[in-house]
């Protein structure tokens, strides 16, 4: 039925290009379905419609917070309140389908089926669901361990197909630092890895172009802020 994924995903850019994020999300969810491992595109169309959807409910939740600590009036402030939830849940259920939906595809894809780009697309992409899932206090410890899990599991795959000096490895390495440091309380393994990426980074230094060096300081700035912390701490 290759004819009727075409449709569904000629569907889906229609529904981009009017602003219709809901239905696109639909027509991806029916894309995902299929058997076929996504193409990069479809990948793409799916990561835009779940961006635009969680951006838009976390922009109401941020106004209906400041909504409320202005308004006095405890039976607004209980609507208000009400309005959030509401809100809360349909955020919840987005995002919560859309980790399912990434699940699925990497468990019941083949590893010589799957590209290691679209599989780190993948992994991305439930890392973001995961850390807004977290950022909005809607996340449990199983959502805290996911998080992790899909953090280390891009790290590996970088470490494993990309040289030290590729900024997309630094990257993740900046990703899983800051995840360490910042989620999990844990300076000690955050320097490790941070480290660990600087000295890989420079021991490939031929190699580096001027996102690698970018990145890089970028992460050696968090490395000092967090090692300022921590002086202040003991």
């Amino acid at each position: 039925m290759p004819h009727i994924r075409e449709e569904l995903v000629f569907y889906a850019k229609l529904a981009e290009q009017t602003g219709r994020y809901e239905d696109m999300m639909e027509y991806m969810k029916q894309v995902a379905k299929f058997q076929q491992q996504l193409s990069m595109e479809e990948i793409n169309l799916f990561s835009v419609a779940l961006k635009v959807l969680a951006g838009k409910r976390r922009t109401a939740l941020k106004t209906l917070q400041q909504i409320e600590q202005k308004e006095q009036n405890e039976q607004l402030n209980f609507l208000i309140c009400q309005k959030k939830k509401q809100i809360e849940f349909e955020m919840l259920n987005i995002l919560e389908d859309a980790i399912d939906i990434i699940d699925h595809k990497i468990s019941n894809t083949d590893n010589q089926q799957q590209s290691i780009q679209s599989k780190i697309h993948y992994l991305k992409i439930k890392n973001e669901s995961l850390n807004i899932l977290f950022e909005l206090d809607l996340c449990s410890d199983y959502t805290i361990y996911e998080t992790l899990e899909a953090n280390i599991k891009m790290f590996d795959i970088a470490k494993i197909k990309l040289k030290g000096s590729d900024a997309s490895r630094i990257v993740q390495s900046i990703n899983l630092f800051k995840y360490y440091y910042y989620i999990c309380k844990d300076p000690t393994k955050a320097q490790i890895i941070g480290q660990n990426a600087i000295d890989e980074a420079k021991a490939d230094e031929e190699n580096m172009n001027q996102d690698s060096i970018e990145f890089l300081k970028c992460l050696q700035g968090y490395m000092n802020q967090m090692n300022f912390e921590q002086q202040d701490i003991y």
